[in-house]
């Protein structure tokens, strides 16, 4: 029978995991940080301001045809406008970097692959604990999530 016993290495891994890295445009490697709660908190706090920039989103809500053109190309032009600076900040936030260092070191793509993980995992994560916890159903065969 073969010997499946993690080698020292493997064992290292899984007690202490390899901190996660980000190449910057310069191809330098940045060590990425845990996130914390006072992180998360000031990304919460970084994202609801960013939602608040965007008061037209009723219309989506009450379904009102009218208003939905107007409404979507207002959206697309203010998130153009808004974006890219509240990604900035999340990245700083998460790196621990001044913005201007982001700014100078990544790119949208970089900006976007160490911000989209840690939203879906956050995500995923507090979903779960709501089922859990049964403030949330979870959803039958065929039907999307409540």
């Amino acid at each position: 029978m073969p010997d499946t016993k993690p080698t020292p290495t493997q064992e290292d891994d899984i007690f202490f995991p390899k901190p996660k890295t980000l190449k910057t445009i310069h191809g330098e490697d940045v060590i990425v940080p845990k996130v914390s709660w006072k992180k998360e908190r000031q990304i919460i706090a970084e994202v609801k301001g960013l939602i608040q920039q965007f008061p037209d989103l009723a219309a989506y809500a009450t379904g009102n045809v009218g208003e939905l053109a107007t409404t979507t190309w207002q959206l697309v032009v203010r998130a153009a406008e808004e974006a890219p600076q509240v990604l900035s900040r999340l990245a700083a936030i998460v790196l621990e970097k001044p913005e201007e260092w982001v700014d100078d070191n990544l790119d949208s793509e970089r900006i976007i692959s160490l911000l989209a993980p840690l939203f879906v995992q956050k995500a995923n994560h507090w979903l779960r604990l709501f089922r859990e916890h049964g403030v949330l159903k979870a959803p039958s065969q065929g039907q999307l999530a409540s």
